[in-house]
């Protein structure tokens, strides 16, 4: 088991379009990006960050199941 002394870790805060799964997805992979290259180990997201608050009866055209290619990208 490896031990470290030091762990980096980021929040990342986007301003979420409501409802732009596709847009949001690339603000994530861009902050992802930016938080490799500074070296964090972690990096973690608002909830509702790739939908966006407050969706009311719009929910459903933005779920998205398991197997959906954008949630494979972002878990690379």
């Amino acid at each position: 088991m490896h031990y470290q002394d030091r762990l980096r870790v980021g929040a990342a805060q986007i301003n979420a379009e409501l409802g732009a799964v596709d847009e949001n997805l690339d603000r994530h992979l861009e902050r992802i990006k930016e938080a490799r290259e500074l070296g964090l180990a972690l990096l973690v997201f608002p909830e509702l960050s790739l939908t966006g608050y407050g969706l009311g009866n719009r929910v459903m055209q933005v779920a998205m199941p398991l197997e959906d290619p954008r949630l494979q990208t972002l878990a690379r």
